[in-house]
């Protein structure tokens, strides 16, 4: 099976490498044809001494560029068929080349191009491409043939690619060596040098377009690949350098063997300067990513330990799966983090929250923030418990998104008011009168009212006599209320007032002849007034028998 491909930028330099081999390819057999018809010798060769490039093997050449690049990037059908095509015509024509070198007999193809330039040099054979080149030729057509076809085919292109490149490899070490008579170089017959480069070129190009298999498939996936290409880089150099320092001392008139020696050891020197520097930077490489893998070990190491003390509950969401979440969730939500890692946070949401959640965390993949409030159940599945959840995207250290990070806190415990925290009494504005009252403390008021108690507002009358020297009544309220219920008048004014849950009586002061105990009249507005009290309505007097003492000294104005 194929690899899965490799990321752009690559696949883009594969590419122009690819582009860039096979447009080389193309040059050199454009200027070996123009040098078989205008003549020219040193286009067709580069060394008197060397075999020249014949015109059947630069028709190979081109007609392999041409095939490569149809078949290269995304490419359509009919261009996938035009380049195959072509590789296979090449492959045949090198079979029919490798069939006459077997039988010793021509099939009349050697002289189609530039008959009488190809017979005046009196060769064996004019005009036909040596058999090194066409062995080489045959597999490197084969592998440009095949490279679109993905079924069972990867094993054999990968053969056929290593099998055209190690020939022409061969080919080009024994040039740079002088050892031509390994692949049987001769005036007549023998694979020139152009024809060996040529021939890695577009060796290199077919395995540059497609990357996803051998041997680029199995590069990129290794971690190690930078120091896998310099290592090749140095291996494959090494050899060039060893002939060309030869040639060099050659041509300076030191004789053999010590040109040998001298190349030898100058070869050696500069691959060993080119290691030790590659090594040091890539030492120096390693031990910075080690610096800054430690620097950023220490902080995760330090916030963990922030976390882990934090009493707010911290969670690391990755997609629907607790990733991580802060060791506080115990105290706040029951169960240690393990019950939660790895667990979905939806499916402990109530389930009418569930969609405003989920429709909040995903608009923060925008890069924001939100804050929600929603309900949590707690770990044993008991209660359910109201949170303030603040959650944003999580950066890591190298600046990539990875999930979301939350900072849920419990602001209720289960069944009371979220609103209310927990320990504290509750506060209400009263706008008309613009400041805050504490509730709990005016209930106990009322309370107290309501049993017959002081009303802890007022100073305690420490009178025990009236003016005109007559004792209190013992009882006040028990008699209050004994004629109360004498009165025959007791009622309610269908006008004036109402009662609400609270048990308070509303007055409405809009109405100009209205009046309560006060014996005044107030402007607009509602005002509040304990039960049982009553205004000044037909058949009361507002004298102090008829007045009951009430929760504030003025009317406590209601929302």
């Amino acid at each position: 099976m194929d690899s899965p491909q490799p990321d752009v930028r690559l696949q883009e330099s594969l590419a122009r490498y690819g582009r860039a081999a096979v447009t080389v390819a193309l040059a050199v057999a454009a200027l070996d044809w123009v040098g078989w018809t205008c003549g020219i010798e040193p286009l067709t060769r580069i060394n008197r001494a060397w075999p020249q490039m014949m015109p059947w093997t630069a028709l190979w050449l081109a007609a392999l560029a041409a095939a490569i690049a149809a078949q290269s990037g995304r490419p359509s059908r009919a261009r996938v068929w035009a380049g195959r095509g072509l590789a296979v015509a090449v492959g045949i024509l090198a079979a029919v080349v490798l069939a006459e070198y077997a039988t010793g007999r021509s099939f009349g193809l050697d002289e189609v191009w530039f008959t009488e330039t190809v017979r005046a040099l009196h060769w064996s054979w004019p005009g036909r491409p040596s058999s090194p080149t066409a062995l080489a030729v045959l597999p490197v057509a084969a592998a440009v043939a095949l490279m679109r076809l993905d079924r069972g085919t990867s094993g054999a292109w990968a053969v056929c690619v290593a099998a055209g490149g190690t020939i022409a490899f061969v080919s080009v070490a024994a040039y740079l060596f002088d050892a031509v008579s390994l692949v049987g170089v001769t005036p007549s017959r023998g694979q020139s040098i152009s024809t060996a480069l040529t021939l890695l070129l577009l060796v290199t190009a077919s395995a540059a377009a497609r990357p996803d298999r051998f041997p680029f498939a199995w590069l990129l996936a290794r971690p190690d690949r930078r120091s896998l290409v310099r290592l090749l880089g140095i291996l494959a150099g090494f050899p060039v350098v060893v002939a060309l320092s030869r040639a060099t001392f050659l041509a300076v008139g030191v004789g053999e063997p010590t040109e040998w020696s001298l190349s030898i050891v100058v070869g050696t020197l500069i691959a060993g300067a080119v290691t030790f520097y590659l090594s040091q930077r890539e030492q120096r490489l390693l031990i910075e990513k080690e610096l800054v893998s430690k620097k950023r070990a220490d902080a995760e190491a330090r916030y963990r330990i922030l976390a882990d003390n934090a009493v707010d509950v911290i969670v690391h969401l990755r997609g629907s799966e607790v990733a991580w979440i802060s060791p506080s969730v115990e105290a706040a939500l029951g169960g240690p983090p393990q019950q939660w890692i790895g667990a979905d946070p939806s499916r402990r949401i109530h389930a009418d929250d569930v969609d405003a959640v989920v429709a909040a965390l995903g608009g923060i993949a925008g890069g924001g923030s939100v804050l929600r409030r929603f309900r949590v159940r707690s770990a044993d599945g008991d209660a359910y418990h109201w949170v303030d959840s603040h959650a944003k995207p999580y950066v890591d250290a190298e600046g990539n998104t990875d999930g979301v990070i939350a900072a849920p806190r419990v602001r209720a415990a289960p069944g009371t008011d979220p609103g209310r925290t927990p320990g504290h009494p509750v506060l209400r504005h009263r706008p008309l009168q613009g400041h805050q009252r504490h509730v709990g403390r005016r209930r106990r008021r009322r309370r107290a009212h309501h049993s017959g108690g002081p009303d802890p507002r007022l100073r305690p009358r420490r009178r025990h006599r009236r003016p005109d020297g007559r004792r209190r009544d013992p009882r006040p309220a028990a008699r209050r209320q004994e004629r109360r219920r004498a009165r025959p008048d007791r009622r309610e004014d269908s006008l004036a007032c109402r009662r609400t849950d609270s048990r308070i009586r509303l007055h409405d002061l809009r109405d100009p002849e209205h009046r309560c105990h006060h014996g005044r009249a107030r402007r607009g507005g509602l005002v509040a007034h304990g039960p049982g009290r009553r205004g000044d309505v037909p058949g009361q007097t507002g004298r102090p028998e008829h007045r009951r003492p009430h929760l504030s000294g003025r009317g406590t104005a209601i929302r």
